[in-house]
């Protein structure tokens, strides 16, 4: 938790939380640990991971990529995602090949559109986590009587994350009453209820995950409607965000294929 506090206070300052390293005491033992199995799968196949040890690097560093080509890279169709590895790796080497740097651009203001597509990923992210998680509570068919009103209530609070991304989901895409150009004041003002009901989801269950996920997502989302997180730091942040969680389902991939 003293991470999430010093990451917490850094976003309350309006400081580029990317723009640091990773870790700002002596890593956990559970990241080091997970950070020496990742890259001895990576060492396997060097060609195939070459573009990922150099983004986690640099995520670890605090000197991430530059956020344009973080951003195409996230931004591959679901269809190429789901082919693999190997795949990815080729469409990564073109996007590469063919980028341009992003243009110098002083201290411009944010552009508009920029923020509330980031918003959109955002969302987007949310959804993934919640959606996640309620397939997973629904899964359960055998609960203890013990455990009944707990899984209950968590179900309850689940389904109504599932309700408020939705009306997120309107306001940024421009469906619902907000008025235009107002998108992101009025997300703003939706998001303190997401917060509180993963504030609630967090007590029903000993388990971080995925309460700390959804507020810190909200949390980000929060200094993107409020501050006005310049665009490019904006779209790093989903890039981020994003891409992890295609390389944590890529590890998940791997390991079921090589056990078979």
């Amino acid at each position: 938790m003293w991470q999430v506090r010093s990451d917490a206070g850094l976003l309350v300052e309006e400081g580029d939380i990317l723009a640091k390293p990773l870790w700002s005491e002596t890593p956990p033992d559970w990241f080091t640990s997970a950070d020496r199995e990742g890259r001895a799968i990576w060492a396997k196949e060097p060609k195939v991971w070459e573009f990922w040890v150099r983004w986690w690097d640099g995520v670890i560093a605090g000197k991430p990529l530059p956020w344009d080509l973080q951003e195409k890279v996230a931004l591959i169709p679901d269809e190429d995602w789901q082919k693999g590895p190997s795949h990815i790796a080729g469409v990564i080497r073109g996007i590469e090949a063919g980028f341009v740097g992003p243009k110098l651009s002083g201290d411009s203001e944010p552009n508009f559109e920029a923020k509330l597509g980031a918003v959109r990923l955002q969302i987007d992210g949310l959804r993934l986590i919640v959606e996640a998680e309620w397939n997973k509570v629904c899964a359960r068919n055998h609960v203890p009587e013990s455990e009944q009103d707990q899984h209950e209530k968590r179900k309850e609070l689940l389904s109504k994350l599932r309700d408020l991304i939705s009306e997120l989901e309107k306001t940024a895409n421009g469906t619902s009453d907000a008025p235009a150009g107002k998108e992101l004041v009025v997300v703003g003002e939706q998001l303190p209820a997401v917060i509180e009901a993963a504030e609630e989801l967090a007590e029903t269950t000993k388990a971080m995950h995925p309460s700390a996920d959804i507020m810190s997502v909200a949390a980000s989302m929060k200094v993107l409607t409020e501050s006005g997180m310049p665009g490019t730091i904006a779209s790093g942040a989903v890039a981020v965000e994003w891409v992890s969680r295609k390389l944590s389902s890529f590890f998940t991939r791997s390991k079921k294929t090589k056990k078979k």
